[in-house]
C-alpha cells in the first residue's frame, strides 16, 4: 500500500544526493514521506561521514 510511495521518496533522496551506486535496505511500514527523506538523509550522511547542513530544509 505504501511501497510505492516509500520507494519514490528513497529515490528523489538519493538523487538530491547525487548518490548513484548504493544498496538500500528499506524497512518500513508506512511512515509519512518527511519522515522516510529524514531517515535517508540521515543514513546517507552518516554513511558517506559527511555533515549535513540542516537548516537548508527550514528554509523550504
Amino acid at each position: 500500500m505504501f511501497g510505492d510511495s516509500i520507494l519514490e521518496t528513497v529515490k528523489k533522496t538519493l538523487e538530491e544526493f547525487e548518490v548513484s551506486d548504493a544498496d538500500v535496505e528499506i524497512r518500513d511500514k508506512g511512515a509519512l514521506d518527511c519522515v522516510i527523506k529524514s531517515r535517508m538523509q540521515c543514513v546517507i550522511c552518516r554513511a558517506a561521514e559527511e555533515h549535513y547542513d540542516w537548516s537548508k530544509e527550514d528554509a523550504k
